[in-house]
């Protein structure tokens, strides 16, 4: 992520609720959201914290260098929620109907981003999906080619590892 710097729109356009934070994708689309809203985000936080972004600023534009608009949508929807009540219970943000490529997007752009309880969601759903499956299955689902272990080397590991439920 890298920032752009200040811009010079009109306060009001924040809806009066402080700085209005422009927060540009990388495939172009502009996302408009007050500063309280940005600021559950751990990244933007310290970008507007290392540019030191005066108050005098009513708005600020970051560009995002490798997040598309489809999962930074669903992040700052994220945020949205968390911002206007801190004991949301966000447990079914991350639905079962999410498909796989998007989950993986949504992950990579949370964790850029640094919103951790998403992250968190993001990666239990993850590991939701491959609960009790095979791990032929699993490295399918994942696109990971065999992994070229001997029968030998497989049974070691599963006696090192006998801990983990496989």
């Amino acid at each position: 992520m890298a920032a752009a710097g200040a811009g010079s729109s009109a306060a009001a356009q924040g809806g009066g609720l402080g700085r209005e934070i422009t927060i540009v994708s990388s495939d172009k689309h502009e996302f408009h959201l007050p500063e309280a809203v940005a600021l559950v985000s751990g990244s933007i936080r310290t970008q507007i914290e290392t540019f030191h972004l005066s108050s005098a600023d009513t708005s600020i534009t970051l560009k995002l260098l490798d997040v598309t608009a489809t999962p930074l949508a669903m992040v700052l929807e994220y945020c949205r929620r968390k911002a206007a009540d801190g004991g949301w219970d966000d447990r079914d943000f991350i639905g079962r109907d999410v498909r796989q490529g998007l989950l993986y997007d949504i992950l990579y752009a949370a964790t850029n981003l640094e919103v951790e309880g998403l992250v968190d969601l993001a990666c239990k759903r993850v590991a939701e999906m491959i609960r009790g499956k095979p791990p032929a299955e699993i490295r399918r689902m994942f696109g990971i080619e065999e992994d070229g272990f001997t029968p030998e080397q497989r049974d070691e590991i599963r006696r090192d590892n006998s801990w983990i439920k496989m």
